[in-house]
């Protein structure tokens, strides 16, 4: 399959190469100098470059760690300098043609997700071929190609995705994916695995009202636990507007929907995001990961905006099927206010985690404008409840100058860790010439887990000289 993938990209390259290609990449270059014995030096260098012209486009990914740190799920602490990402794509009228590295997600990620999370430094593409049809009144997807994400799965998947378009009152959709994961000689010991995904889902929009109704079935023969087992997913959200107001619910049920490798991040699926998304500092600190094997979750969240700024209130309880051994609950609540020369933004959040663990988070966030083009930005946030069994207090500050285009500079710290450790960093942003952005910063950031979507990763802690420097052209 890589084969026919690499030489799909060599012949859509060949004929780019007869057109007049016009050329645009991002280099984003990273370097950390350790200034204490608890941290550790390293560099990372990702440089991405896209060429089209007319009906063909061509892109790459070059990538330099040493060790990995952006590729910490996928890749963990690996040295590597190769090329990660090449593709190519054709697109016509009717059809789009894609070979070599395919990012792809078939029903909201329930049937299919290959995608890059770049939040948590999450790499899933898989090496392929993919086909996208537009046909009347509706859109279909195919794809074939290889997921080889660690030293152990190898997964050859084949799969489509079918979906209704702009059609009155109500659209449909139908998916299907085959997976045959090929397990490493090395780890001959394990069966290798067979598998099957087929989801339906139907899409209601009536005046102010839209929905979205899923139901995934999965197979899998020669599983971990040896033989064979089968899961169920079911997904709906509803979202309803009338003027300023809007609300949004979700349900979620998974119930041994085990559509995975043997490595521990080898997903072939991915649940919806219903838990908040963290967008401070402190309340992204103190997230667990969330079980998709067997889940109930269930979410709302309702706004109102208004003249000068609007009120936003949201929930989401998420908890194991066969009992509450792993159970989460969030109640997330913010205000912004905006006046002619400040803004305000008053966040509460609380945060109950499986047993004693629990959170509850408080964010101001004053911002003042001098001029025009001159801002003032203050971020005040604190943390306290209890973790892993013990009572923590945490707290974290910033404050950043802007003088728009030409950059920033702030500096930010707090006291984060059951052992009260303080820490502080200063940092500046400056545009350098009109296609280069420099970030020079030096201090300490607190090591521990960020998490995302029931997903998180370990950021080391590290203390010295930070450079940054990202180029586009």
């Amino acid at each position: 399959m890589k084969n026919i993938s690499r030489l799909a990209v060599i012949l859509l390259f060949s004929t780019g190469c007869l057109l007049a290609l016009s050329v645009n990449g991002r280099n984003s270059f990273e370097f950390r100098l350790a200034g204490s014995s608890e941290s550790d030096d390293f560099f990372e260098n990702r440089f991405d470059l896209r060429a089209s012209e007319s009906f063909v486009t061509l892109g790459a990914r070059v990538e330099a760690m040493h060790p990995s740190r952006s590729s910490a799920i996928t890749r963990p602490g690996e040295e590597y300098d190769e090329i990660t990402h090449l593709w190519a794509k054709a697109s016509l009228e009717k059809i789009e043609i894609t070979a070599g590295t395919i990012m792809e997600s078939f029903g909201n990620g329930l049937i299919l997700d290959a995608r890059e999370r770049s939040e948590i430094q999450e790499d899933r593409h898989i090496d392929g071929v993919s086909l996208d049809l537009k046909l009347p009144s509706s859109s279909l997807s195919l794809l074939v190609g290889v997921a080889d994400w660690n030293s152990i799965d190898n997964f050859t998947i084949k799969g489509l995705d079918y979906c209704t378009q702009e059609l009155p009152y109500l659209n449909l959709g139908a998916g299907y994916l085959s997976f045959e994961n090929k397990v490493a000689e090395d780890f001959a010991v394990l069966p290798d695995q067979v598998g099957e995904i087929v989801a339906a889902r139907v899409m209601p929009e009536v005046g102010p009202f839209f929905g979205e109704f899923q139901y995934s079935k999965m197979w899998r023969d020669n599983s971990a636990g040896g033989g064979f087992t089968s899961g169920d997913i079911y997904y709906g959200n509803a979202s309803f507007n009338v003027g300023p107001i809007v609300v949004f619910g979700e349900f979620l049920q998974a119930d041994s929907f085990s559509a995975r490798g043997y490595g521990d991040k080898s997903w072939l699926v991915a649940l919806p995001l219903i838990v908040h998304q963290p967008s401070y500092t402190l309340m992204s600190r103190h997230l667990e990961e969330i079980n998709p094997l067997n889940s109930r979750a269930i979410g709302g969240e309702a706004s109102y905006s208004f003249e000068r700024g609007d009120v936003t209130v949201s929930a989401a309880s998420v908890g194991e099927i066969e009992g509450d051994d792993n159970p989460y609950f969030e109640l997330y609540g913010s205000t912004y206010l905006d006046f002619e020369r400040y803004s305000l933004r008053f966040v509460g959040e609380y945060q109950d985690l499986s047993g004693e663990d629990e959170a509850y988070n408080f964010v101001i966030e004053p911002l003042f404008y001098i001029t025009e083009r001159a801002s003032i930005l203050f971020d005040f946030e604190l943390q306290t409840g209890v973790e892993f069994g013990e009572d923590m207090t945490n707290l974290y500050g910033l404050t950043e100058f802007t003088l728009s285009p030409y950059g920033s500079i702030g500096v930010e710290g707090g006291r984060i860790g059951a052992e009260a450790e303080y820490f502080a960093r200063a940092y500046v942003d400056f545009a350098l010439g009109e296609n280069n952005k420099v970030t020079l910063a030096y201090g300490k950031r607190p090591g521990g887990f960020t998490c995302s979507g029931g997903s998180c990763r370990f950021e080391p802690e590290f203390e010295g000289f930070e450079f940054k420097l990202v180029t586009t052209f």
